[in-house]
């Protein structure tokens, strides 16, 4: 039995053997020249798609290093800003009290003396500019006249009716001496052309600006009734 089995398995080989013996050399060469072309553009795919990775990962690379740069350069940035504003005044002001009377003598003209505080969060600063405007209501704005106080005088007005004096003036205490986180109290004078009974109206609003030495306003703001109220 296992001799039949051995003989049936080299005729088999015998029959291989002469398959291949009998092919023509030239299409063994197409074989083998068609396996090396495969293996080429087999090979440039391959090395195509690594390029292109190594391509998509240095455009990443360069991508997130710009935009590393990029906020870098805004922080930078904003750490100046943040400096500049440091080193820029930074007022606030608000009024306390008003005092109208009429001046002697002067006819059609009414003295505003404003009672305010002032005080800076910024960069230290005098006080450069008072501003006053007079808002009737219905009627065209009022641009009052700041006026330097002189040493004493008296108005008797519907409010805080007093003496004045020049060293109670908020200017004269702000315009030389650098204006601080201390909040500072005083006066302020101001003459406009108008009549008394107009600044006296409660529904009158008025609005006082002052300049710090870049000559940046702050502005406050009051209605006149709001003063009665009190």
């Amino acid at each position: 039995m296992l001799e039949t089995v051995a003989a049936e398995v080299w005729a088999h080989l015998q029959r291989e053997w002469g398959m291949i013996a009998a092919t023509p050399v030239s299409f063994v060469f197409a074989v083998i020249l068609a396996t090396v072309i495969t293996g080429y553009v087999l090979y440039s795919w391959l090395e195509s798609r690594d390029r292109d990775r190594r391509a998509i990962t240095a455009a990443t690379i360069e991508h997130q290093r710009e935009l590393l740069a990029g906020h870098r350069e805004r922080e930078e940035k904003t750490k100046e800003t943040i400096a500049e504003i440091k080193k820029r005044p930074e007022f606030h002001l608000i009024l306390l009290g008003i005092n109208t009377f009429s001046p002697d003598g002067a006819l059609g003209i009414t003295g505003i003396n404003i009672r305010a505080r002032l005080w800076n969060t910024g960069a230290p600063s005098v006080a450069i500019v008072w501003s006053l405007v007079v808002l009737p209501k219905g009627q065209v704005p009022i641009l009052a006249q700041y006026h330097q106080k002189p040493e004493t005088m008296r108005a008797a007005g519907d409010f805080q009716s007093s003496i004045m004096r020049a060293s109670d003036g908020l200017d004269s205490k702000t315009s030389t001496n650098a204006v601080g986180e201390m909040p500072i109290d005083g006066d302020i004078l101001f003459y406009a052309r108008m009549p008394l009974e107009v600044a006296r109206h409660p529904e009158t609003w008025i609005e006082m600006a002052v300049k710090d030495k870049y000559e940046r306003d702050t502005v406050a703001k009051q209605k006149i009734g709001d003063w009665l109220r009190v």
